[in-house]
């Protein structure tokens, strides 16, 4: 048996039941002490039991190489937890995560059995085909379902021969079972199951409807140019199928060749006469045949359909809810995912809140779209210019002017986009007109602003880079650098800034806390010799924070870079290029893109709320991966940035009193400073254009010594204090993607309740 340690927000109830456990908090986590812990192929046996209704299956999560490590465990309806799980010499802080659990729970105590390699790999594959035999519910009229059905399509797409790749990567990566189902595809299948419309809901929304004062009519404007006839009534009828019935559906016929529109098109509108239909007698392209079809539009608001697309039957309903819950909105845009041929749901695209800096640097509201019609028209329609990135266009003239209360966010994929050969759902490089007209609408958008900047293609498709131009007079930049007897570090830090830094107002600030090695007083008394450096004293314990304001305190920039010793800037415009998004209207804060030495990414934006606290999201991707929906490519606002590398004004800092020295001495005072920032109004700007290396290691793995443990929980136990449920609302993340990685992964449990949903009990 093995030694077990709640050490998160767990209480044990010995005189309740024996293993018998009480959550008192959030992210509750139990340390497992195995004396003899098994290396290699093991079989992890426990019993764990809570409420059904707030029941997850528990999570085995330990450290290898400076990465935690989670992998779900197999739980029966006995609650009995029996997982083959391949655990590596370097495993280190095994825990078992319950997460979602409340109130009691009970759980034995946990035993491990070391398995051969034959017995091993005949158990992952039993798990990997009870996994296939729960997925195997199939969409309705989608062919094949099944184990048999499963397998055989996923060879028909990539051959045996990546089958056989595929369960030897799950054999050596000890995940097996995951890894062979399908999880992502899964996990999704399984989303879309709990967000489909039963009869109660239907109900629901009926009811809901009533209590609202007026109702808006909602003008869905559809253009219409020869798609299949199987899309075109599979879209219309997703209208027809609405819960809200306050709709009317606005369709131009742009001069189509197929005789079977016209027919389809009158048909329907026989039917119905909520459908609107005119034929144009001339073929005038997207955005002269969307603008024929917002002629008919009698609504308050309009909203925007693609001619073989189709819309979730409670999406209209969330716009109106949305419009009755905010009555200032006059902007409002929801998830979407991709349809393929068969009728699969797939490929989620979870989308921050409002997010103007990502929307300069691609479309990522794109579907579903409703505009308040008078915003609308006061923006100007569409306009054939920009057709190809027609409907980017308009986003940027209808958002350019609102504030961020006028702008509403639905995180619920009411919209899936048909993919077929050739459209841009199914590759954004197949129409590569829209590229180029996308930029062009970034241009003229950053025109009517009056900002002065360079827009190029970006590296994703799709994709665009916007280089602000900086102020004829440059603001002095004081780089302040904490250092304590790391004199290697520290030589290459200064030296990459001194070869790689082209920005021409910069001083140096190196605080040195107590540095007592003679290499290392030998190299600050040269360096002080710089006109361009400082040196300050500052002995006593390592506080970073404190170190740090004393820095700032000394500098005389009016903007403020926190640099660590032990980084290297390895591009020479990475100054440039954070000052020019520092210099943006309520920007606060800017973050860069560190690399371990391995190039691989340690910091790509700080996500609020990962694993309780704060994580770094696609931590350990490769430099070249584009990352979830190309964030890795793109400047974007994130919920805050690493103190590693940290650029803000003086003002700001003065403003909300710099680092707090008292609550987070060593961890999370930059998460803090950054929530502090956007609390006070400021944005929190990462950016993939400034680019240093972090030599922090990837292979020392977690300092576990009781005094940092202790110190670590207390300066998180604050910042949950402090920040309570806002750490776990990121307005750059989504509430669908997990918490428990730092992967963008999907999360377990949405942490966001559709407005169809029966009320929670308090």
């Amino acid at each position: 048996m093995v030694t077990q340690e709640p050490i998160f927000h767990i209480e044990d109830i010995e005189t309740v039941v024996d293993n018998q456990w009480q959550v008192v908090g959030e992210n509750p986590a139990i340390l497992l002490d195995p004396t003899t812990q098994p290396i290699g192929w093991t079989k992890i046996l426990f019993v764990y039991q809570s409420e059904p209704s707030i029941m997850l299956n528990p999570v085995l999560s330990f450290y290898k190489n400076g990465e935690r490590t989670r992998i779900r465990l197999d739980r029966d309806k006995q609650g009995l937890v029996s997982h083959v799980v391949k655990l590596p010499p370097e495993a280190i802080d095994l825990r078992i995560e319950l997460l979602g659990v409340r109130g009691r729970f009970t759980m034995g105590r946990a035993e491990f059995q070391n398995l051969t390699r034959k017995k091993s790999f005949l158990a992952v594959l039993l798990q990997a085909i009870r996994s296939w035999r729960a997925l195997a519910k199939t969409p309705k009229g989608v062919p094949g379902g099944g184990v048999a059905g499963r397998t055989l399509r996923y060879v028909k797409r990539n051959g045996i021969r990546a089958l056989v790749i595929r369960l030897k990567q799950a054999f050596g990566q000890g995940v097996g079972a995951e890894l062979l189902a399908g999880r992502r595809l899964a996990d999704y299948e399984a989303l879309c199951h709990g967000w489909s419309l039963h009869k109660e809901d239907f109900e629901r929304i009926k009811s809901k409807i009533t209590e609202i004062d007026e109702p808006p009519i909602i003008s869905v404007v559809m253009p219409v140019y020869n798609p299949p006839e199987k899309w075109l009534r599979q879209a219309i009828e997703s209208v027809l199928d609405q819960a809200y019935p306050y709709w009317e559906l606005c369709i131009a016929n742009d001069a189509s060749t197929q005789s079977h529109v016209a027919e389809v098109l009158n048909e329907y509108a026989h039917a119905d006469n909520r459908i609107k239909v005119v034929r144009r007698e001339k073929n005038g392209h997207i955005s002269a045949a969307s603008n024929s079809a917002l002629e008919l539009a009698a609504g308050k608001w309009v909203a925007l359909l693609d001619h073989d697309d189709v819309l979730h039957p409670a999406a209209l309903f969330c716009l109106a809810d949305q419009i009755n819950k905010q009555p200032n909105v006059q902007f409002i845009y929801t998830d979407e995912d991709k349809i393929d041929e068969n009728g699969v749901h797939f490929q989620p695209h979870f989308k921050p809140d409002l997010n103007k800096t990502l929307l300069r640097s691609q479309n990522y509201v794109n579907h579903f779209v409703a505009v308040e019609r008078l915003r609308l028209e006061k923006s100007g329609r569409f306009r054939s210019e920009f057709d190809g990135a027609q409907d980017y266009d308009l986003f940027l003239r209808c958002t350019e002017k609102l504030s961020p209360e006028q702008i509403a966010h639905i995180p619920l994929p009411l919209y899936s986009w048909r993919t077929t050969k050739g459209s841009t759902s199914a590759d954004a490089g197949a129409k590569t007109y829209a590229e180029k007209a996308g930029r062009q609408a970034v241009e003229t958008h950053l025109l009517r602003l009056g900002i002065k900047a360079e827009v190029t293609i970006g590296a994703a498709p799709t994709t665009y880079r916007v280089k602000y131009e900086l102020p004829s007079e440059r603001p002095m930049v004081s780089v302040v650098i904490p250092t304590r007897d790391g004199v290697s570090h520290l030589r290459k830090c200064l030296a990459s800034l001194e070869e790689h830094t082209t920005y021409p107002n910069y001083e140096v600030v190196i605080v040195d806390n107590g540095s007592a090695e003679r290499e290392t007083l030998d190299f600050l008394k040269s360096q002080a010799q710089n006109p361009q450096i400082s040196i300050l004293r500052f002995p006593g314990e390592f506080n970073y924070s404190a170190i740090n304001n004393a820095g700032v305190n000394a500098a005389k920039g009016s903007i403020v870079c926190l640099l660590n010793d032990d980084t290297e800037a390895t591009t020479s415009g990475w100054l440039s290029e954070m000052v020019g998004q520092l210099w943006q209207p309520e920007v606060g804060v800017v973050g860069a893109k560190l690399l371990y030495p391995d190039q691989t990414i340690q910091h790509a934006g700080v996500v609020t709320g990962i694993g309780g606290f704060a994580g770094h999201g696609h931590k350990h991707a490769t430099r070249s991966d584009h990352g979830y929906f190309a964030r890795l490519t793109v400047a974007h606002e994130v919920g805050a940035v690493t103190g590693a590398c940290l650029l803000t004004t003086r003002k700001l800092w003065d403003q909300i009193g710099g680092l707090d020295a008292e609550n987070f001495k060593i961890a999370f005072n930059d998460v803090d400073y950054c929530l502090r920032a956007r609390q006070a109004g400021y944005k929190v700007i990462w950016t993939p254009y400034a680019e240093l290396l972090h030599h922090e290691s990837k292979s020392r793995g977690l300092d576990l010594s009781p005094e940092k443990k202790e110190r670590l929980n207390k300066e998180g136990q604050a910042l949950q204090a402090r920040w309570g449920e806002q750490l776990l609302l990121d307005p750059a993340y989504s509430p669908n993607l997990s918490l428990d990685t730092e992967r963008f992964e999907l999360a377990d449990k949405p942490r966001f309740s559709p407005p169809w949903a029966p009320a929670r009990s308090s």
